[in-house]
């Protein structure tokens, strides 16, 4: 009897041990049927160099309710954004660069 439950204990170890490896290592796939998995074959990667960039303009916006006072120096523009859900009541950096790509960078 002492032998069979010993046989028992290596046969549950070692089940488990294979549901781990196949869950984990070997087959995914098989335990989540809504993944898609695809096998890379030759696949190389090479290094991407850093670009730099030189900055042409920058300009700061400030969104703020209409309650606050206005600056009175310095250059006031108004404007109607669209987007303001998006940014919140924050200062945005914009920022041109050289190659007249843009960016627009939130400052909280």
């Amino acid at each position: 009897m002492e032998i069979k439950k010993k046989h028992i204990y290596l046969a549950l170890f070692g089940v488990f041990i294979g549901y781990i490896a196949l869950r984990y290592y070997l087959k995914p796939e098989l335990f989540e049927p809504g993944a898609i998995y695809y096998d890379v074959y030759n696949y190389k990667t090479s290094k991407i160099k850093p670009q730099k960039k030189i900055i042409k303009d920058i300009n700061f916006e400030f969104i703020h309710d209409d309650i606050e006072m206005k600056p009175s120096n310095g250059q006031w523009k108004e404007s109607i954004r669209t987007d303001i859900d998006e940014y919140g009541s924050h200062r945005i950096l914009h920022v041109t660069f050289t190659d007249k790509s843009k960016a627009d960078i939130l400052l909280m």
